[in-house]
């Protein structure tokens, strides 16, 4: 799916339908102050409304009652977010909420965004509430899991924003179960793991 222009005009419940939708790029989805409800996400390593993403925006847009969970791709790689589960490019996710929903993976896992790598992500005026952000802990390499965005890295020189948003009775689960573990393992109410940022401004 790409350079197409999504306009939600209501309220759209998914009543727990497999949602499996692959890349995406240089889309735009704007909810319109809308919701998308009881959805169901999972994809072999990356998922969330968007799983793969390149320079898309989306906008004044509430998920709630959803379950997104990223599947092992076979080497401990299982990438989630709420918006977004990994993307490059330009991406800006602005003025959303995620309204009690759980998202899980392995490692890079975020409300909003999972993975962000390469160039810029905007994350502002967003919302996490009543919600689970977690990672599987049975993985040797889990982690990297933050209450907005799982992980930044190597964004180039770019000017990355995240900025106004909000954690409201939510819980960020990574806890390592080994000693390896530890190595892998960083998480945060607000942003899990940053990699390869050296001269980059994050704000």
């Amino acid at each position: 799916l790409s350079k197409v222009n999504v306009v939600l005009v209501r309220d759209l419940d998914m009543n727990n339908k497999a949602w499996n939708a692959k890349k995406v790029s240089n889309a735009t989805f704007d909810g319109q102050g809308h919701s998308i409800s009881n959805l169901k996400a999972s994809n072999v390593q990356c998922t969330g409304l968007f799983p793969d993403a390149i320079s898309v925006t989306i906008k004044n847009l509430t998920i709630k009652n959803s379950t997104m969970t990223a599947e092992d791709d076979g080497k401990q790689n299982a990438y989630a977010g709420g918006f977004i589960g990994r993307c490059y490019g330009t991406n800006i996710v602005e003025n959303c909420v995620l309204d009690h929903c759980i998202v899980q993976g392995i490692n890079k896992v975020g409300g909003i965004i999972g993975f962000n790598a390469e160039n810029t992500v905007t994350i502002k005026d967003c919302t996490i509430k009543g919600s689970t952000i977690k990672t599987d802990d049975t993985k040797t390499e889990h982690g990297q899991c933050g209450g907005i965005i799982g992980y930044v890295g190597n964004v180039y020189g770019g000017t990355s924003l995240i900025s106004g948003n909000y954690i409201i009775d939510s819980k960020v689960e990574a806890t390592p179960n080994t000693v390896e573990a530890e190595s892998h393992r960083y998480n945060s109410i607000y942003v899990g793991a940053f990699q390869g940022t050296d001269g980059d401004k994050l704000t």
